[in-house]
């Protein structure tokens, strides 16, 4: 089975909860390879998994070729319209 690489963008109230479950869930089928924050220096306690990286550049974690997946949970409309559509125009 091939894992699906997952992009998580924001680590709010709501993507610490999608974060959390991912990081719980040990099925095998996903790999969470990003990780998006707008203030990183609020997540340097964060443990990620094994190969996941915390960055603040969501076009190199959205456009990646070997992400599978993006999840899209920042507040607001422009970054936020700006990702997804990149994701779709890059087949995510």
């Amino acid at each position: 089975m091939n894992n699906k690489r997952i992009t998580l963008l924001g680590l709010g109230t709501i993507g610490q909860v999608v974060f959390d479950e991912l990081v719980a869930s040990t099925n095998g089928a996903w790999q969470l390879a990003w990780v998006v924050v707008k203030h990183p220096e609020r997540h340097q306690t964060v443990l990620l998994p094994t190969g996941a990286q915390l960055t603040t550049d969501w076009r190199r974690a959205v456009e990646d070729p070997t992400v599978d997946v993006v999840i899209e949970l920042i507040g607001g409309i422009g970054v936020a319209k700006e990702a997804v559509t990149s994701a779709l125009l890059h087949g995510k």
